[in-house]
């Protein structure tokens, strides 16, 4: 396997501290979700927020790439990621959940387009059969 690019982050005090990468483009304050943060006021993030964020990145590029390659309209499209943290017994587990956007692209198509995709995308393939991962496409 040849390794294509490495990212670094550090991480001091867990979800009350901070995140920093290497090169310095980011540098976050961490904290509970409002719901179950004492510091409801401060401007902080989670690793929840993180990972919808990254994984949406990820699916837009992965989907954008599919569209392109078929000759297929890709510049309004759109990935709303939501993950949830979820309890089950005292254990945590994530899901997630997707609102696709492909506007101008028939479901039929739309619907294979996002299979393609979620076969390249590599943060659905490090989730998979792992987390559950629900698809809603949004083609009007």
């Amino acid at each position: 396997m040849e390794r294509l690019y490495t990212a670094k982050a550090t991480c001091v005090g867990g979800r009350s501290g901070t995140v920093k990468t290497d090169d310095g483009v980011l540098s976050l304050t961490m904290c509970m979700p409002d719901e179950h943060s004492k510091f409801k006021s401060e401007k902080c993030t989670n690793p929840e927020q993180l990972f919808a964020c990254a994984y949406s990145v990820c699916f837009l590029s992965a989907l954008n790439y599919i569209l392109k390659k078929e000759r297929l309209p890709y510049e309004d499209t759109k990935v709303d990621i939501y993950v949830h943290l979820n309890d089950q017994d005292k254990r945590h587990y994530l899901s997630v959940d997707m609102d696709i956007y492909m506007p101008k692209i028939e479901m039929a198509k739309a619907k294979k387009i996002l299979h393609l995709a979620d076969e390249i995308c590599p943060y659905s393939k490090a989730i998979r059969n792992n987390v559950e991962v629900g698809f809603n496409i949004h083609v009007d």
